[in-house]
C-alpha cells in the first residue's frame, strides 16, 4: 500500500465551477449505477445484466448568508467567467494574469502577496512587511481592513436595499437555475494544494452538471441565544462524478 496519511474533515474543500466555496459545510452524495438481472425462459440464474441509468444523488450545505445567496454566487461566477475568457482572448497576458490572481485568491490559504491582488493602494513590500510581522507586533487591524477591502471588491458588499441582487432573476430559488454546474471536492493532504495546481488526481472528485431540486433550513435553538450557524441543505441530482 503507498505510504499516505488518512484524510480528516478539515482537509476537504468545495469547489463550484472552479471557485473556493467558503461557506460550504457539508456535503453527501451517492452514485447509483442499477443493473437488472435477465433470465430465460425456466431460468434458475439469471443469464445477463441490463445495465441501468447512472443517477447521482446528493446534498450540500451551506452556512446561510440572506435569501438567494446560492443563485447570487452562481451569477457572480458566471459573470467573472466571462470577463475571465473575454480578457485571454483579447491577448493581454498581463491583464489576464492580474484578473485570473482574484481566483487563485479565493483558495484556501493563499496569502494576499500570492495573490498579487492589491484592492487598496498598498504596495507588495508594504503588504509583505504586514504578513511577515512576527506575532508579538502583527498588526491585527491593517490586516483586517485589508481582507474585508478584498471581500468588497469581490463580492461588492453594500446594503441590501443598495444591491444589484434584488433583482427577481437572482432572487430566484437556485432550483430554478438553468444552467448546471459543477462541484469539485479537494483533499487537501497539507492544505498547500489548490484545484488549479493539484498533482494528484487520486485525491480529486468532480460531481458533474449538479441541478439543484429542493432546498431546505432548519431554524433550532437547543439552548435560548445559542450561536450556531443557520445551515440551509440543497438536495441535488448530478450526472456523474469522476
Amino acid at each position: 500500500m503507498p505510504l499516505r496519511t488518512y484524510i480528516s474533515t478539515n482537509a476537504a474543500t468545495l469547489y463550484v465551477n472552479g471557485w473556493w466555496l467558503d461557506d460550504a459545510v457539508g456535503i453527501q452524495y451517492q452514485v447509483q449505477d442499477p443493473n437488472e438481472p435477465l433470465y430465460g425462459y425456466r431460468d434458475y440464474l439469471f443469464r445477463d445484466v441490463a445495465v441501468g441509468n447512472t443517477i447521482v444523488h446528493g446534498m450540500v450545505d451551506i452556512n446561510f448568508r440572506y435569501r438567494g445567496y446560492f443563485s447570487i454566487l452562481l451569477s457572480r461566477i458566471e459573470t467573472l467567467e466571462s470577463k475571465l475568457k473575454a480578457v485571454k482572448e483579447s491577448g493581454d497576458a498581463e491583464l489576464f494574469g492580474e484578473f485570473n490572481a482574484l481566483k487563485n485568491a479565493l483558495n484556501p490559504r493563499n496569502n494576499i502577496r500570492d495573490a498579487a491582488i492589491d484592492p487598496r493602494s498598498w504596495s507588495t513590500e508594504e503588504r509583505a512587511s504586514l504578513l511577515e510581522s512576527p506575532a508579538e507586533n502583527f498588526d491585527l487591524r491593517n490586516f483586517r481592513r485589508l481582507a474585508k477591502a478584498m471581500q468588497e471588491d469581490f463580492w461588492q458588499t453594500r446594503a441590501y436595499s443598495d444591491r444589484e441582487e434584488q433583482t427577481a432573476i437572482e432572487r430566484n430559488r437556485i432550483g430554478t437555475w438553468p444552467d448546471g454546474f459543477d462541484l469539485e471536492i479537494v483533499y487537501n493532504q497539507d492544505g498547500t494544494e489548490t484545484l488549479t495546481k493539484f498533482l494528484d488526481p487520486a485525491l480529486v472528485e468532480r460531481i458533474t452538471n449538479v441541478r439543484i431540486v429542493g432546498q431546505s433550513k432548519i431554524l433550532q435553538n437547543n439552548v435560548p441565544g445559542g450561536g450556531e450557524p443557520l445551515v440551509e441543505r440543497y438536495q441535488f441530482i448530478a450526472r456523474n462524478v469522476n
